[in-house]
């Protein structure tokens, strides 16, 4: 650690440290200077010894820098500030290119940040491995939606499950209040054992008792944090107020963090489901609408849980056969079942998008070589002068890789932009039916790390092809072709004296 504090200290106090580097060596020069002249040597001759035994100065502070800092970081910025100058030489070459990298790692990062949030990213509960989705299975192999008496019976009979929950999406009438008009908003019915089962607690208040989810019990609701804030203005007596549905108030008795939406994004209220549910959607083994989510017991596996459940589902239909008509029950992780359908769309949309990406790294390549060619006295000259084929090659893979980072921001703008476009208009790609498992899609740092890599490796895939040509200039050629050199000295070719017989084949009259 002293190290590391060290050499960042070196980094922000060259100028200091320079300072004190070339007076500690004059000092030891001197030093020398002065031992040499007490052992008798005059002063010039104390001198010239002593810089002979002393060594190449500028040597000796290059070594030292290396050991106080990070040369490989001051090269690199180095090389980064040259690259910037030409890509600013070359307005025209330097906008195409950018535009190109924008379309391509910008389409890999919008559709990569849906990616994210559809399949890698967790989901936003405890434990999430162990929430499940229940399925009634069709004759055909398919998953249906539960009937609520199905679940119920479900729920009395299971012990794979520490808590099961049933779920559908609703619209509600919100009606006006104040200065607020009314308006339809998104909700949900779910049994009392919804949120215990996501394992989530209320921002305010609490959630449903199951008291409260009864035929004929009080109406009470659980509002969105949107909802408080967009309604009742973050008021912290919103327990005390009520919420009028449908035409019928509600007793607000609690308010979910900030995020929380479920079964799908921009859910604003949740009410107990036997409080609205008719009693046909009590009875009806045939009437299949809602969602059964469920959570795993510690130790519980899936297959577990899957066989106790078609030994349930079994018995079921052995008492109702003529209501029961599929086999069994599915049992798929939470995790999966939302987007199951939207997995291989989304991987072949990822894979078009990389084939895009491709072909802009082509065409910075190309762009790169019918630039290399206006570089190639530039480059000669650079190597006349010392430099070796490797420092050429970094110095055209740093401005590849500069180019590459500067389409990769404005790619950044345009993959938000995209992400909007998916997140809205192809809901689809996120979601199955009414259960939303993602969370929202949004440029995170994962994206944000995924972008930087994919702009260093479109840099570098890009520029070695030309890089690679251009480092290995024709120095005779490239030095001999007209243009200026330092100075405005033209390198023009020595035309021969004319021959005598010309003059000597002149006509009178005939100007010379």
């Amino acid at each position: 650690m002293n190290e590391l504090w060290r050499r960042l200290a070196y980094l922000f106090r060259r100028s200091l440290r320079d300072r004190e580097l070339a007076e500690e060596m004059r000092a030891h020069l001197e030093m020398k200077i002065a031992a040499e002249m007490e052992a008798g040597a005059s002063p010039e001759e104390a001198r010239s010894r002593s810089r002979r035994g002393f060594g190449n100065p500028t040597l000796l502070k290059e070594r030292s820098l290396d050991m106080w800092g990070w040369n490989w970081l001051e090269t690199l910025l180095q090389d980064a500030r040259y690259g910037l100058r030409m890509l600013l030489r070359s307005p025209g070459f330097t906008l195409t290119a950018l535009l190109t990298l924008a379309l391509g790692i910008g389409a890999n990062a919008g559709i990569f940040s849906v990616i994210n949030a559809a399949l890698l990213r967790p989901l936003p509960y405890p434990d999430p491995d162990q929430l499940v989705l229940l399925f009634e299975r069709t004759r055909t192999g398919g998953a249906n939606v539960v009937a609520f008496v199905n679940f119920l019976d479900w729920q009395a009979q299971s012990r794979a499950f520490a808590a099961m929950a049933a779920v559908r999406g609703n619209s509600f009438n919100l009606g006006g209040e104040g200065a607020f008009l009314p308006e339809r908003i998104d909700g949900a019915i779910c049994s009392w054992s919804l949120f215990p089962a996501l394992a989530i607690q209320p921002l305010l208040g609490r959630t449903f008792s199951s008291a409260e989810d009864q035929p004929g019990a009080q109406r009470v609701a659980v509002i969105s944090y949107g909802l408080w804030q967009r309604r009742f203005g973050g008021a912290p007596d919103v327990l005390q107020r009520q919420i009028r549905l449908d035409g019928e108030n509600y007793d607000i008795i609690g308010v979910m963090p900030r995020g929380f939406g479920y079964p799908h994004r921009g859910v604003d209220v949740w009410v107990p489901v036997q409080r609205v549910l008719n009693a046909e959607g009590r009875s009806n083994r045939s009437f299949h609408q809602f969602y059964v989510l469920a959570r795993l017991r510690a130790g519980v596996s899936r297959e577990q849980a899957f066989s106790e459940l078609d030994g349930i589902a079994s018995r079921i239909r052995a008492a109702y056969p003529r209501e029961i008509i599929g086999p069994g029950v599915s049992v798929f992780p939470l995790a999966e079942a939302g987007t199951y359908r939207s997995r291989t769309p989304l991987l072949v949309l990822f894979a078009a998008v990389g084939c895009l990406l491709l072909v802009a790294c082509v065409n910075i390549a190309n762009l790169l070589l019918a630039r290399g060619s206006e570089r190639q006295r530039e480059v000669a000259v650079r190597v006349a002068l010392g430099a070796g084929r490797g420092r050429i090659l970094r110095q055209l893979l740093t401005e590849s890789t500069l180019l590459s980072l500067l389409g990769a921001v404005l790619g950044l703008v345009l993959g938000q932009s995209l992400t909007t476009l998916l997140a809205v208009r192809a809901p689809m790609l996120l979601s199955q039916g009414d259960i939303d498992t993602s969370a929202e899609v949004r440029l995170d740092a994962w994206v944000f790390l995924f972008t930087a890599g994919v702009a260093v490796l479109t840099g570098l895939a890009s520029g070695l092809a030309p890089a690679w040509q251009i480092a290995r200039p024709d120095l005779t050629g490239s030095l001999r072709e007209g243009g200026r050199l330092a100075g405005d000295v033209r390198i023009t070719a020595i035309r021969p004296r004319p021959q005598l017989h010309i003059l000597r084949d002149r006509r009178p009259g005939q100007p010379a």
